[in-house]
């Protein structure tokens, strides 16, 4: 599933608020039966297998993003651009694979006729960054342009206190 939403409302003639949010979803299952007949490398015994991979997706990512423009109305000859907002990403993956170790009884595919004790291998990752940017681009008599811009990651997958960066840029 993908799914996504916009909604802007200008406050007043030079200013305006923007919402949005996308969505990614999957959820999948997937199955394989292998006969006794079957010679795989790395399975010569040929006694089938059976096999589940389950993967779980869910991903949003979410903006509120107030800009501003004034078209030379403060200062004649003076134009300014500039936006500031944040961003909030949310990120959860779950994955599960299981297989039998050769089957016990041909074409009876589960878990349960495992001639060998079952192998399950299990995957999660979670992830949240929250985000704050800004810019400003600022021109008089279009000779001379400033462009300011910053952007602060808090990013979940690392340590409280090392978690935090400042991405600055600026140009003249």
């Amino acid at each position: 599933v993908y799914g996504y939403f916009a909604l802007t409302y200008k406050i007043m003639n030079n200013l305006e608020v923007m919402a949005r949010s996308a969505v990614t979803t999957f959820n999948v299952l997937r199955t394989e039966k292998m006969p006794f007949s079957a010679h795989p490398y790395g399975r010569e015994e040929a006694r089938g297998d059976y096999r589940e991979d389950k993967r779980d997706l869910f991903e949003n990512n979410t903006d509120l993003l107030l800009s501003y423009t004034n078209n030379g109305k403060i200062l004649k000859g003076l134009d300014i651009r500039a936006s500031a907002g944040g961003n909030l990403r949310s990120f959860k993956y779950n994955s599960s694979y299981a297989t039998t170790d050769y089957l016990n009884v041909p074409e009876v595919y589960n878990f349960s006729n495992s001639r060998n004790p079952v192998k399950v291998f299990n995957f999660d990752s979670r992830m949240q960054v929250l985000s704050w940017y800004g810019f400003a681009d600022i021109s008089y008599k279009n000779y001379i342009n400033l462009s300011l811009a910053g952007r602060w990651d808090k990013l979940s997958t690392l340590p409280a206190g090392n978690n935090l960066f400042f991405y600055p840029s600026a140009s003249l």
